[in-house]
């Protein structure tokens, strides 16, 4: 005698499958808005899941996560096919954990999350395939309805879950992840970038940033504390003026002039500190670090002007990667990826790849 019938094994796989293809879609989303998981980045999902390694044939496994769950919707029709694809998932799963642990040396809470719920979901396939042959059926009308909750439960939980990543969005950079990762340290970093900090540092922080954008005089401020405190990367910023703020390009321009004298963060502090309100504030900054008023007016009427040239390099860039918000931050660390990553996780993001270093001697 079977201790559950398969009605109830029938709920519960449904209910497993919920919560399955919640956590698919969740990471099925990261990867097709190339996004951060709510996790939070340095914690190991955005490691794990945006690994190119974290694919087969080209296709990201969450989405073969959608595809293992969805037979459990209707376990008289497709009972089979869920036990095989629950098996599958379950020895993918585990491999998977076991690839991040040794080869990535990350853990994903996201991952670990579908392969528990894949290991019970087998479980309850297997329970199922023990019930009585003999056992009435539920009537097919409860069946309609149970897959309408279903359905129901799965947009308010998609819901949920686009909501999560929206506000994981708000606080990290959105970038086209498939051209990133075609993408060199040298396109990220080309000869003649400013760069601020120890020359010897393994990790690299590029910084795509407006002069006028409050958002980006937060993060710049928390960078270079944070810079005071360690000493183990450096500070590369590139130009994003946004077309919405005036001053944007005018500012960005003379950092550019006042750059050729040797001045450039001594510009960019000055503009974050200090607020200018016009075309002539930034151009008594430039005054005060030793350049003519009169030339630097002058170099910006002109297209052609070098100041000019270095914005449209660094705007070729930000339009291969899709940037158009400010602060776009990336991380390069030696023997790995670029990484976009939200402004207040490099400390994290450096902890996590000093531990790394350290556990592989």
């Amino acid at each position: 005698m079977l201790i559950m019938t398969s009605g109830v094994l029938a709920r519960i796989n449904v209910l497993l499958a919920l919560a399955g293809l919640y956590i698919a879609s969740m990471l099925s989303l990261s990867h097709l808005l190339g996004i951060e998981l709510p996790c939070g980045i340095g914690t190991g999902c955005d490691l794990v899941t945006q690994d190119p390694r974290s694919q087969l044939l080209g296709i990201p496994f969450a989405y073969y996560g959608l595809a293992g769950f969805a037979p459990s919707f209707r376990p008289r029709l497709l009972h089979n096919a869920g036990y095989a694809l629950s098996l599958a998932g379950l020895l993918v799963s585990i491999g998977l954990t076991m690839f991040s642990i040794r080869s990535i040396h990350a853990l994903c809470t996201w991952c670990i999350a579908s392969a528990v719920t894949m290991s019970v979901l087998f479980v309850t396939h297997s329970l199922g395939s023990l019930r009585d042959p003999t056992e009435a059926k539920s009537p097919s009308v409860f069946d309609g309805f149970w897959v309408v909750f279903a359905g129901c439960a799965v947009l308010a939980a998609l819901s949920m879950g686009v909501t999560d990543l929206h506000t994981a969005e708000a606080k990290s950079t959105y970038v086209d992840r498939a051209t990133l990762n075609q993408l060199s340290d040298h396109d990220l970093l080309p000869d003649g970038v400013h760069v601020t900090g120890p020359k010897a540092a393994r990790a690299t922080v590029v910084m795509f940033g407006d002069l006028t954008c409050p958002v980006c005089r937060e993060a710049y401020g928390d960078i270079t504390e944070l810079m005071q405190r360690r000493h183990d990367f450096r500070l590369a910023f590139r130009q994003l003026p946004l077309s919405f703020h005036p001053l944007a390009r005018p500012a960005a321009l003379i950092s550019e002039m006042v750059g050729e004298e040797g001045r450039f963060w001594d510009f960019v502090s000055a503009c974050y500190n200090t607020y200018p309100g016009s075309v002539d504030d930034l151009v008594a900054i430039a005054a005060k670090l030793g350049l003519d008023g009169a030339t630097v007016r002058s170099r910006l009427n002109d297209p052609k002007d070098s100041a000019a040239a270095i914005l449209a390099r660094d705007a070729a860039i930000e339009q291969k990667l899709g940037l158009h918000s400010t602060p776009s931050v990336f991380i390069l660390i030696d023997g790995y990826y670029p990484e976009p990553i939200a402004y207040r996780g490099i400390e994290e993001m450096l902890d996590h790849n000093r531990a790394v270093r350290r556990s592989n001697g």
